[in-house]
């Protein structure tokens, strides 16, 4: 800190505790501070506090250069590592929801490969029925073909029932599940 002192009418008076300040420095300090009519305050990087006197006003000066650019390079890291903190949790974010999407996925891929394959089970016994059924109605046949085709339309049947059946059973299990 160093310690300038002007006269009444706001000219340099007297310099203390730093030799490396110019009279005519010293006089644009106290230009400064008067101008801004506050007896604390900032001037460049230096903090002031002005006391008036009745033969002048004592102005304390503190040089705050090494504050600023400490607070300078606390802003700056500040920011770089938000920035790398955001980056690095939507990478996570992005890693991780792949992680638990994955097997939703693939129940769902499964669950229709699933549909795909019954759908396909339950049309085979069917176009066999509607078959047999269309055969007998159109045609002249005796009656050991039409009850073998009868006997045939009640395997299908039977067919479709337990597929049926199991399809209800796995409903039940993936309702308890």
């Amino acid at each position: 800190f160093f310690v300038i002192m002007a006269d009444t009418d706001g000219k340099f008076a007297a310099l203390e505790n730093n030799d490396n300040i110019t009279a005519e420095k010293a006089q644009e300090y106290i230009d400064e501070i008067i101008a801004e009519k506050d007896s604390v305050g900032m001037t460049g990087n230096l903090s002031y506090c002005a006391v008036k006197k009745e033969n002048g006003t004592l102005m304390v000066l503190t040089d705050r250069t090494a504050e600023i650019e400490m607070m300078n390079k606390l802003k700056r890291i500040s920011l770089i590592v938000g920035i790398i903190s955001v980056i690095l949790i939507s990478a996570a974010s992005y890693f991780l929801g792949g992680i638990v999407v994955r097997p939703l996925k693939d129940t769902f891929e499964k669950q229709k490969q699933f549909i795909t394959d019954a759908s396909h089970e339950l049309k085979t016994p069917l176009a066999s029925i509607k078959l047999l059924t269309d055969s007998i109605l159109q045609n002249d046949m005796d009656i050991e073909t039409v009850r073998e085709f009868v006997g045939d339309i009640g395997n299908e049947a039977d067919r479709l029932t337990r597929m049926s059946e199991k399809l209800l059973s796995l409903s039940r299990m993936y309702r308890y599940t």
